[in-house]
């Protein structure tokens, strides 16, 4: 028997299962909502922590600027009392410069009378000049010119009594003590007390004393006499 090759039949194989894709598998509907849920109240969380971060960076904000602003309305208080002082002064300063104007002018004045009358004295052989005042003009203050005593004087604001021999009455003292804010009053055997504010009686006829008033901050006269 000769050898002849075994031939092998294959054997069919089983044809495999048609296999099908694999279904998706959804969450169940009430896993849906809880994720939803979830979702949703840490979204508000997250907005209401943000709207609370918001409302507490402006209330610091608002805060700090009312802090700021009733400095500033302290310090513009403070300043409205330092305008309405220096206002103050300011009026003040003006008021008292006017017066020290016054005053300077009135006692300029009251040198030159007094250095007219010691000239008409000296002029005249130490003679001393007439009584004066009203409408009988003194002779010693004719040309002077004034800055302040202006009114002329053959007016009452002038006073000057010549008593000679006779020693000035308590009465005259008086009058003369009691010169007005305007006027003058010069009067021999007179002198003035020791503060420089009276006249006084004195003993010897060649003393003379004036008598005027400077003013006050108050518009008060305050008295003054010189001898001369």
């Amino acid at each position: 028997m000769d050898n002849q090759p075994s031939i092998v039949t294959p054997t069919p194989q089983a044809s495999e299962p048609n296999q099908l894709p694999p279904k998706s598998v959804s969450a169940p509907p009430k896993a849906k909502h809880a994720h939803a849920f979830i979702f949703g109240y840490l979204a508000l969380i997250i907005l209401v922590a943000a709207v609370a971060g918001v409302y507490t960076w402006q209330h610091k904000k608002v805060t700090t600027l009312s802090k700021q602003v009733t400095t500033l309305d302290a310090q513009v208080v403070s300043l409205q009392k330092e305008v309405t002082v220096l206002k103050t002064q300011a009026t003040t300063n003006s008021a008292q410069a006017q017066v020290n104007t016054s005053n300077i002018d009135r006692q300029q004045d009251v040198s030159a009378i007094a250095a007219s009358f010691n000239d008409y004295i000296s002029n005249n052989n130490g003679a001393y000049p007439p009584s004066c005042t009203g409408s009988t003009p003194c002779k010693f203050l004719s040309g002077l010119k004034l800055t302040y005593y202006t009114s002329g004087w053959n007016s009452a604001n002038f006073i000057y009594v010549n008593s000679a021999q006779t020693i000035p009455s308590k009465t005259n003292v008086a009058s003369a003590n009691s010169v007005g804010l305007n006027d003058i009053y010069i009067a021999t055997y007179m002198t003035c007390d020791a503060n420089g504010d009276a006249a006084i009686v004195s003993s010897t006829y060649r003393q003379t004393a004036l008598i005027f008033n400077t003013k006050t901050l108050n518009g008060s006269p305050q008295k003054k006499c010189i001898p001369i």
